[in-house]
């Protein structure tokens, strides 16, 4: 099977031409595609194509359905995304699109069907455990909803693939119907916060706990989750009195990895307080002692929040941890990324500048902390008050 490459004026710009298996009356089935590129990339996308076509893998455009364009999207972008990128994407697409709508065939795929398939999963779109077997059935799971975050994925990748296929005309369509359907509003679970004396209470808590360090590290400076947990100890500038944000811990597939920030609003660096310093210093103490206490098994990863043994913290453990010691404080029920939520309000309502908050916790603009975070704001945006100095004073009450 040959094919042509045609110059279209454009330096980058090529007709792909080759023969796709004949047609169901018998005629020749030629098939052209623009392709944008070297001259080098547009020979080794023909290869490919028409490999594609020898091998069985075409599929007529025409009778193309969501599953086939998906997965085409997918192996397309494989090697362009970030690893957890391709890995949700292909999970969103397996367990909420495909059982759905991956049997329509794309033309058919019209704005009314989306806005069907999305009301639907929100509805009962995923399998959740049950803790107890039901009585009457013996099902251990139910139908539940998908938060409309969820859902809201789901219709940009759907909107994301068939934009792709048109593009690269693997399908033949004037209009994407998704961008005739309404995104749904996502609704934010509400934000929990601990007081100035809570937070106090709650560092006392921890104080001794392998759980200590990521705590007062998100309560003293908003920094994330993620972060935290990969905080290295060349990171930290005992000397300059500041912190590095440069990597965050990920989660894929079983394997916990370091990743790096996805954007220069992540990358930052901050001062941090006297009392945080301090803190940091002790602790490197009591690591250089549990390194001695584990000898060659000791996991050398630099790490500043870490398990006994050196190792990175898993995630969940952490967040058991943080309810324990919390039940402890005998303060308000929060979840870890509520440590960042209570560090950014307490600095607004202190009067740090909204400018610095913005930039420490890497928000890639001061109006997104402005939005989130404008009630916390007093009428007398004065002097800038450190949060530290607000713990203080609430441990001196």
């Amino acid at each position: 099977m040959k094919g042509s490459k045609i110059p279209l004026g454009d330096p980058k710009s090529w007709r792909l031409v080759y023969d796709a298996p004949r047609k169901e009356n018998g005629k020749r089935n030629q098939i052209w595609v623009t392709f944008h590129g070297t001259s080098k990339q547009a020979d080794a996308e023909r290869a490919r194509l028409i490999h594609e076509a020898e091998s069985g893998q075409y599929v007529d455009p025409s009778k193309m359905t969501v599953d086939e364009l998906l997965q085409k999207y997918l192996d397309a972008n494989e090697g362009r995304w970030a690893r957890k990128t391709h890995l949700g994407y292909s999970e969103k697409i397996k367990n909420y699109i495909s059982p759905q709508l991956g049997n329509t065939q794309i033309e058919k795929l019209t704005a009314s069907r989306i806005d069907k398939f999305l009301s639907e999963i929100q509805k009962t779109g995923r399998k959740k455990p049950l803790i107890l077997p039901d009585p009457t059935t013996g099902e251990d799971q139910e139908w539940t909803g998908v938060s409309s975050q969820t859902a809201n994925h789901c219709r940009a990748i759907l909107r994301s693939a068939i934009n792709w296929g048109i593009r690269k005309e693997v399908i033949k369509l004037n209009t994407n119907p998704v961008s005739r359907t309404d995104s749904i509003k996502v609704k934010h679970e509400e934000m929990k916060t601990l007081t100035a004396e809570e937070s106090v209470r709650l560092v006392d808590a921890c104080n001794g706990s392998i759980w200590e360090m990521p705590i007062v590290l998100s309560l003293y400076t908003g920094m994330r989750q993620g972060e935290c947990l990969a905080l290295r100890w060349s990171d930290v500038d005992f000397k300059a009195g500041t912190i590095k944000v440069r990597h965050s811990l990920q989660y894929i597939q079983g394997k916990l990895s370091l990743k790096v920030p996805k954007n220069d609003y992540s990358e930052r660096t901050f001062e941090a307080t006297p009392e945080l310093l301090e803190l940091l210093k002790k602790h490197k103490e009591v690591q250089k002692l549990r390194k001695l206490e584990y000898g060659d098994v000791y996991q050398n990863l630099n790490l500043v929040c870490a398990m006994e043994d050196g190792y990175y913290m898993r995630t969940s453990m952490l967040c058991k941890g943080l309810r324990e010691i919390i039940d402890q404080a005998k303060v308000t029920r929060i979840r870890f990324h509520d440590l960042r939520h209570t560090h950014i309000s307490l600095s607004l309502a202190n009067g740090e500048s909204l400018v610095r908050v913005s930039r420490r916790v890497g928000h890639a603009d001061p109006t997104i902390t402005l939005k989130r975070y404008s009630h916390c704001i007093p009428g007398d945006m004065g002097a800038p008050v450190q949060l530290a100095d607000a713990l203080k004073r609430a441990r001196e009450q």
